[in-house]
């Protein structure tokens, strides 16, 4: 309450100042470590956290000592830990400071994910990157950027500081400058047209889109999909990649992209691809021992909600049974209503209940979603706001060869509440807290 009260009345020019100094600062303080690490950082509305996992687990399949740092976890070495700041950037130097723990640890290698938020609050400044990954661009952030132009263009920052004279030298090696974009997305160019040594384009669709001077493609040709895997193929070599989702080839097609365009073993990082374990919170399937399926995920806004719809058809359920909230903090309330009608759209029971209200109210969150879903006429709409009893009343519903379905938290451990509270919660804990009891 009290931030968005001194946003309100403090000048943007003042605060866009304050940031840029505090992350400058940051940076020096911290040494510049930035400049003794090859830095990826990956961009885009949906499939970062994987896309970022995905790269960090090959990388250190190929040789590399990796850190990296996502909406969902921090990792240094192999070991991880859970990001519970609910900020996939966050500021006041502990960005900066990470990647000196990096450095002293003997890393070679950071993965970022960057978000725009993150990004039109300078907190990449002082970061020197060398690859920037684009993966696909849909509405959200919206009202805080003011429109969907400077969403992009916030995004685009990101890339725009690939453009610097000099590169780094690293155990020898001169480190180019990559851009890797997915040429499905319209909004592609919009990236690619910024500065660096190499661009990469990668498509999974029969786009006309081809290889000319300057630009790469990468093609994933007969992509197949089900409920264990998805493969596709990529000049006559087959890839695997061992999670469900048709959105997860993308994900790999950006891993293969800027690993090509630094110059690492196309092979080899097929082979560690094929082996990895997937995302904490990201279609994670929670074992109750139940007749039914119960799986967790992140998305949070239309095309990764519809995208993780599409994710466990592939299961062939019974029925779909889903839970779902929206964001408070003002965050894209417009997006609220199509969340709902996708619900109604895909699923067969839907319960709508509260999610991150931050100082909103969260029966009015509630409302705009179930009001839509209710509009489709086709689901069962329960709306219960308190989110254990939604998730008691969905298992309660489930039947033999149901798949239910919990999004807006995935791997979260904390729920944003009012007056800039963070209260434990994991969808997880509570699914098994809830199903023990339920068996007494």
């Amino acid at each position: 309450m009290i931030k968005r009260l001194l946003r309100a009345i403090v000048p943007k020019r003042v605060v866009n100042t304050y940031h840029v100094l505090e992350a400058r600062v940051a940076a020096l303080r911290a040494g510049l470590p930035a400049r003794k690490l090859l830095v990826i950082g990956v961009t885009g509305t949906k499939g970062k956290s994987t896309t970022v996992a995905m790269l960090a687990h090959c990388l250190t399949a190929l040789g590399e000592r990796v850190a990296f740092s996502s909406t969902v976890q921090w990792g240094m070495l192999g070991k991880t830990w859970p990001n519970r700041s609910k900020l996939t950037m966050p500021g006041r130097g502990e960005l900066q400071h990470f990647l000196a723990r990096a450095v002293k640890a003997g890393c070679t290698v950071t993965v970022l994910e960057v978000s725009s938020e993150g990004l039109a609050q300078g907190r990449h400044l002082g970061i020197a990157f060398d690859a920037a990954v684009f993966l696909n661009l849909t509405p959200e952030h919206v009202e805080s950027h003011g429109s969907f132009r400077m969403y992009r263009e916030a995004k685009e920052r990101l890339f725009s500081s690939l453009n610097r004279p000099w590169r780094k030298t690293l155990n020898g090696k001169k480190i180019p400058t990559v851009i890797a974009a997915n040429v499905d997305d319209s909004y592609a160019f919009s990236f690619l047209r910024h500065a660096a040594d190499v661009h990469v384009g990668f498509t999974q669709t029969d786009s006309s889109v081809k290889a000319v001077p300057g630009l790469a493609i990468l093609r994933a040709e007969q992509v197949a999909c089900t409920s264990a895997q998805c493969t596709f193929q990529v000049a006559g070599a087959q890839w695997v990649v061992p999670l469900l989702g048709a959105f997860n080839v993308q994900n790999a097609l950006a891993t293969l992209a800027v690993l090509d365009g630094l110059g690492y073993d196309r092979s080899r990082a097929a082979v560690a691809l094929a082996n990895f374990p997937g995302v904490p919170g990201r279609m994670e399937e929670v074992a109750l021992n139940a007749p039914f399926r119960v799986f967790v995920d992140y998305s949070h806004e239309p095309a990764s909600l519809q995208a993780a719809y599409a994710a466990v058809r592939l299961l062939e359920p019974k029925r779909l049974l889903t839970l779902l909230g929206a964001q408070g903090g003002g965050r894209d309330h417009a997006k609220r209503s199509v969340m709902g009608a996708l619900a109604a759209e895909h699923a067969d029971v839907v319960v709508v209940t509260n999610e991150d209200p931050y100082d909103e109210d969260p029966e009015k969150i509630i409302a705009d979603v179930a009001t839509a879903a209710e509009a489709i006429g086709k689901a069962n709409i329960s709306r219960i706001t308190d989110r254990r009893a939604a998730i008691a009343k969905l298992l309660q519903l489930g039947q033999a060869g149901d798949v239910l379905l919990l999004t807006g938290k995935g791997g979260e451990e904390v729920m944003a509440v009012a007056n800039g509270k963070l209260i434990p919660w994991d969808d997880r804990v509570v699914l098994k807290e809830v199903w023990a009891t339920m068996q007494r």
